[in-house]
C-alpha cells in the first residue's frame, strides 16, 4: 500500500523530500530557514516527485544535490519538502 502523496508537481517543477533537521537560529534567535542557509549553493535531499514536463535522469526516492537559490520550501506537520526546477538537480548518487 503506498502512501498518498501530500504534494504534486506540477509542468518542469520536482518536489525534494529533506530528512526533517532541528531549525537554525541566528544570534538573536530568529529561525533561519533551510533555503536561507549559507552553507554553500547545495543541498542533499530525496526525489519525492516529479512533473510530467520534467526532464529528470533520476527516479523517485534517489539521493539527489540540488541547487538552494532555485528552491522554495514546502512544510507538511511531519517532513519537510524543497520545490524547484528539474534543472536545480545537479546529482544523483
Amino acid at each position: 500500500m503506498s502512501e498518498k502523496k501530500v504534494f504534486t508537481a506540477c509542468n518542469n517543477y520536482v518536489i525534494l523530500r529533506v530528512e526533517k533537521i532541528a531549525p537554525k537560529l541566528s544570534e538573536g534567535g530568529i529561525i533561519i530557514p533551510l533555503t536561507a542557509q549559507k552553507e554553500g549553493d547545495k543541498h542533499e535531499a530525496y526525489l519525492y516527485d516529479i512533473g510530467p514536463k520534467a526532464e529528470v535522469t533520476c527516479k523517485i526516492g534517489d539521493r539527489v544535490i540540488f541547487n538552494q537559490y532555485d528552491a522554495k520550501a514546502l512544510e507538511d506537520k511531519k517532513q519537510q519538502f524543497i520545490v524547484c526546477k528539474d534543472v536545480s538537480i545537479m546529482a544523483v548518487y
